[in-house]
């Protein structure tokens, strides 16, 4: 054979060669994208479920909040959050609606209550948007409460109505320290509440509030807890295991006082700062934080700065009586 021949067949079954080769590369590549869709399928599997921890109260701007935490879970990009809530003296939670369910990307839940309220929720994680989103199975339920239920075991929230005077001291206690919020609701339903140590107290500003005395306010037998502040600050009642706001100082034309008559004590509230009239409304209130007793003393002398006693037109309650009456009143009432 020539040699030219002999170099022309070699060449030839190299050719062959390659081209058998290509084949089994060609497997190799398909077996690797298969192996990694199998990775991929993998991973979306794994995305756990959360686990998240019991709920711990905290101070809120006007409620106790309580919250809950998780861990991050690997690969999500957000939690679904399941809320369900009841009154502490109610055995089901209520029925879930639309509005029980929250999608956040932060690994803690915020909820909250002014009253004794329990809570329980559950959380999955999510991955993707839309119709392509992925979810993880749900978390076991996970509890909390805006109260302290050692408290009620312990009595101290127990009762209702009228605090002991040992529950008193206690409540007033964790009211004083921030630990529970002092519930406070306008007649209209608007809510006041507050933490005492968010109110003012530098006594160096004329809107400082301070801890005054104990007093029994609401004839219950049980002192009550006078907050110096201003016009007359404000005087709290410990009752159905909470701090309540039994009245409040209100402008000059509504000084907060208190006085003793006919065996009973009176919250007052006084304008005896303007002229042409004293006013001295007075509300006797009970255990459970209502008005059983109204009436009021009153002079009025619409033409005069000052009190005048020969134009002075005076009341005590609907009845019209004299100005020596009046002042014996107001001596014997108020003190002046």
């Amino acid at each position: 054979m020539k040699k030219v021949e002999i170099i022309a067949l070699i060449g030839a079954i190299t050719v062959l060669s390659a081209g058998c080769g290509s084949k089994p590369a060609d497997v190799s590549g398909k077996e690797t994208a298969i192996e990694t869709a199998t990775a991929e399928d993998s991973v979306k599997e794994s995305l756990q479920a959360p686990v998240v921890k019991d709920g711990v109260m905290e101070p809120g701007e006007d409620a106790i909040n309580v919250v809950f935490e998780w861990n991050p879970v690997d690969g999500a990009d957000g939690y679904e959050v399941l809320e369900e809530n009841k009154f502490c003296e109610e055995d089901e939670y209520r029925e879930v609606t639309e509005d029980s369910t929250s999608v956040i990307t932060d690994t803690s839940y915020v909820t909250g209550a002014q009253d004794d309220f329990d809570f329980r929720i559950k959380v999955r994680a999510y991955r993707g948007d839309g119709e392509n989103r992925e979810y993880s199975e749900w978390s076991d339920y996970s509890y909390g409460s805006s109260y302290d239920k050692a408290d009620k075991v312990s009595g101290i929230e127990s009762s209702t109505g009228s605090a002991t005077p040992e529950e008193a001291d206690a409540l007033f206690k964790q009211a004083i320290n921030g630990e529970i919020i002092v519930n406070a609701v306008y007649e209209d339903g608007t809510d006041i509440s507050f933490w005492i140590p968010d109110l003012p107290q530098d006594p160096e500003e004329w809107d400082s509030y301070s801890v005054g005395e104990r007093v029994d306010l609401d004839n219950d037998g049980v002192n009550e807890l006078i907050l110096n502040g201003p016009y007359g600050g404000k005087y709290l009642d410990a009752r159905d295991g909470g701090v309540y706001q039994l009245a409040e100082g209100e402008g000059t034309a509504g000084q907060l006082y208190y006085a003793e008559y006919d065996g009973k004590t009176y919250i007052c509230h006084v304008d005896n700062s303007h002229g042409g009239r004293e006013i001295f409304l007075m509300d006797q209130y009970n255990g459970n934080g209502a008005i059983v007793e109204s009436t009021s003393l009153t002079a009025e002398y619409w033409d005069y700065v000052e009190f005048t006693a020969d134009a002075a037109v005076c009341h005590f309650g609907d009845e019209e009586i004299s100005v020596e009456r009046y002042l014996e009143l107001r001596k014997e009432i108020f003190k002046y």
